[in-house]
């Protein structure tokens, strides 16, 4: 997850359904939104069971797809789950639907944003797999249909949110790309912007922009902005792992070990009671010992990672090895 976590900030955006501020029923919004819910506190099951209902609905609305695919990324993030079957099949079939649907209806700012957030989910997904070059070719694609959607309807301050992220990550494209990229308009601080834009005047409520921005925070330094944001979002959200992620590495950035354990300590509580996220129980475990050890607090160390250690009796596996070592550690710790 450690490695996964700097593409948070673009899977975030993806799961929240930009054309909520279009031409939507009133009873689809309220769904929409309840979903949204269910996805940012990771409640994926029963975000599948809503969504699957509204594409029994009407399995030719754009909607639905969008955000089984959105559903889909974010699990597999928060299971650091490399399985692909799911993604691929929705992915190839929400394409379809989206293209039939603009046969239908045409090219309107609804369905370009609607193409272009489903080619950044794609884009991300590409990415996460190191297939960096299809990656960029893909992202620039999911640019362009949303910088038309914004040529439509000026008033399409979602559109400006992948366009914002994308402006704040020019820095880091060029870095990843051997800065073939110096010819792509657009800075850090301006996409900071475009993204706080997003958190006042999003259709629905902001969620995904705020979110995102509360990374972006930590990255840039912006602690105390950080801080209180993340504070703000769990009070509203307490079983987003999304945002305690987010948490741990404030607590990282500001070399506050204790804090950093107690977060990884709740974030392998939860993953605990998650089978199917076995990985991230055993690196959060892990990350929970190693800052308390490194904040000299050996008693909760050692619980920690006898914990871990059980888990890992009978499996081969990289972590269990370095839990092992830093039991050692401990014990001539705690020797007299």
């Amino acid at each position: 997850m450690k490695n996964k976590i700097i593409l948070t900030s673009i899977l975030l955006l993806v799961w929240i359904f930009t054309c909520m501020g279009f031409e939507l029923s009133n009873q689809k919004t309220e769904v929409a939104h309840s979903i949204m819910i269910d996805i940012a506190e990771c409640k994926f099951d029963r975000a599948m069971i809503a969504i699957d209902s509204l594409i029994s609905t009407d399995s030719s609305e754009p909607l639905g797809w969008m955000l089984s695919l959105s559903c889909i990324s974010l699990q597999q993030l928060d299971y650091n789950s490399d399985e692909s079957d799911s993604f691929q099949i929705t992915y190839s079939r929400a394409k379809t639907v989206m293209e039939t649907y603009e046969k239908k209806n045409g090219a309107d700012s609804y369905i370009l944003t609607v193409r272009g957030i489903t080619q950044m989910i794609a884009t991300a997904y590409t990415m996460n797999r190191k297939k960096y070059w299809k990656a960029m070719r893909m992202g620039f694609d999911a640019l362009d249909l949303c910088k038309e959607a914004k040529k439509i309807d000026s008033t399409n301050s979602d559109a400006d949110f992948v366009i914002g992220l994308y402006n704040y990550a020019r820095a880091e494209l060029k870095r990843k790309f051997l800065g073939i990229l110096f010819w792509y308009s657009g800075d850090k601080h301006s996409g900071i912007r475009m993204i706080e834009n997003c958190t006042h005047n999003a259709k629905l409520i902001p969620l995904v922009a705020d979110m995102v921005l509360q990374e972006i925070y930590v990255k840039e330094g912006m602690h105390e902005k950080a801080g209180s944001g993340i504070q703000r979002l769990l009070a509203l959200y307490p079983g987003s792992r999304l945002l305690l992620w987010t948490k741990s590495k404030l607590f990282e950035t500001r070399k506050m070990p204790q804090q950093a354990a107690q977060t990884y300590r709740v974030l392998a509580d939860a993953y605990e009671h998650v089978p199917a996220a076995k990985n991230n129980y055993y690196a959060t475990r892990y990350m929970e010992a190693k800052r308390f050890f490194e904040a000299k607090n050996i008693p909760s160390a050692r619980s920690a990672c006898d914990q871990l250690l059980s888990a890992c009796k009978g499996k081969d596996d990289d972590i269990c090895d370095d839990a092992t070592a830093l039991s050692e550690k401990l014990l001539r710790e705690e020797k007299p």
